[in-house]
């Protein structure tokens, strides 16, 4: 079965809800335990700098903090 949630790599707070989700998606029976995880997300953002609502330069947050 595919469970599917937002996620927003940049947000600390949206990250931290996607990482308590999976365990109760567990216990609930909706998914079975993640065997395998492959993360894959990579940004760069040009022109003018923008940041996370963190704090944090997008592209810092979504390649390194957001995983």
């Amino acid at each position: 079965m595919i469970e599917t949630g937002a996620l927003d790599l940049p947000s600390l707070a949206s990250v931290h809800t996607a990482v308590v989700a999976v365990p109760a998606l567990i216990r609930e029976h909706r998914v079975t335990p993640v065997q395998v995880l492959i993360l894959n997300a990579d940004a760069q953002l040009m022109g003018a700098p923008q940041y996370s609502v963190n704090g944090y330069g997008k592209t810092f947050a979504t390649n390194c903090l957001g995983h």
